[in-house]
């Protein structure tokens, strides 16, 4: 349920390159309804542990839409499991770098891309190419919102 909002943040970042903030509102509504329900308060203390994160990616150059929804989709998939959200936020950066590496034509992002997407799981290694010639395609800039969704749907998967 919490990967809708970004798998409509995908769309909007394919087509017109913008995560809109309604989707992180989306997000923040199903946290505070899967902490109400499960009773992990702790998924809040996650949520604020993650913002000097969040905030070091933004000044990295990451867009502010791709950071709040990172943030809040991790932290949604943290009322599942604390590791799962962990897990997240690794396997997003597994995934970024490579595309980052690629997008300004590095050719040790090719290398990096194969290496990053080794651990993840089946899934990571057959969808990653696409998101990866995706993003090269792309002339605004890497397409964070498609790597979020693949590092959610990992992580869901690797704990449940």
């Amino acid at each position: 349920m919490g990967g809708i909002p970004v798998a409509c943040s995908i769309v909007t970042d394919i087509a017109r390159g913008k995560v809109y903030n309604i989707a992180v509102v989306l997000e923040l509504v199903l946290l505070a309804a899967a902490v109400y329900a499960t009773g992990r308060y702790i998924s809040i203390v996650y949520l604020l542990a993650l913002l000097p994160f969040s905030m070091a990616l933004f000044s990295a150059g990451l867009g502010g839409g791709d950071c709040k929804l990172l943030l809040v989709a991790s932290a949604l998939l943290s009322t599942l499991s604390l590791k799962a959200g962990v897990y997240m936020c690794m396997y997003f950066l597994a995934l970024l770098h490579p595309a980052w590496c690629l997008h300004r034509k590095r050719k040790i992002g090719a290398i990096s891309a194969v290496l990053a997407a080794i651990p993840l799981s089946k899934l990571a290694l057959c969808a990653y190419p696409v998101l990866l010639a995706i993003s090269a395609l792309n002339k605004r800039g890497v397409l964070a919102a498609p790597l979020i969704m693949l590092a959610y749907i990992v992580a869901a998967s690797s704990v449940a």
